[in-house]
């Protein structure tokens, strides 16, 4: 509190809000996060995923390849992966993934599935 001499009125010292330095980031433009991600190394950008929603979002966007080879994954696990972090092709252009253009499912099995960017289709859209 300041008080003023002439009129002895008490005055509140305005203080600036406190930041919580553990969220800033997230408040950043998402073309920014999506400049810092590029930096990451691939199982850094992994681990970003469990922040939030919104990164596990910004992390799928800036995704140039999903490459499942060697993973065995149930029916629910690929639907959840498909449906999550890719909806379809129109939502991954829409979102300016300028690298990815095609997701092609080439082996499916019940226990293991593949899938390859295909590059031969890129130019088809």
């Amino acid at each position: 509190m300041n008080v003023n001499e002439k009129s002895n009125v008490v005055k509140p010292i305005l203080v600036p809000q406190r930041l919580d330095m553990r969220n800033t980031i997230s408040g950043l433009p998402e073309t920014v996060l999506h400049h810092v991600i590029s930096f990451l190394t691939t199982s850094n950008k992994d681990q970003v995923r469990f922040l939030s929603r919104k990164w596990r979002r910004i992390a799928a966007q800036s995704q140039k390849k999903l490459s499942l080879t060697g993973r065995r994954l149930d029916e629910q696990e690929l639907s959840r992966i498909l449906v999550d972090d890719f909806h379809s092709v129109d939502f991954l252009i829409l979102k300016r993934f300028s690298g990815m253009k095609t997701l092609k499912l080439v082996n499916f099995k019940l226990k293991t599935a593949e899938l390859n960017y295909c590059r031969s289709l890129k130019n088809d859209l």
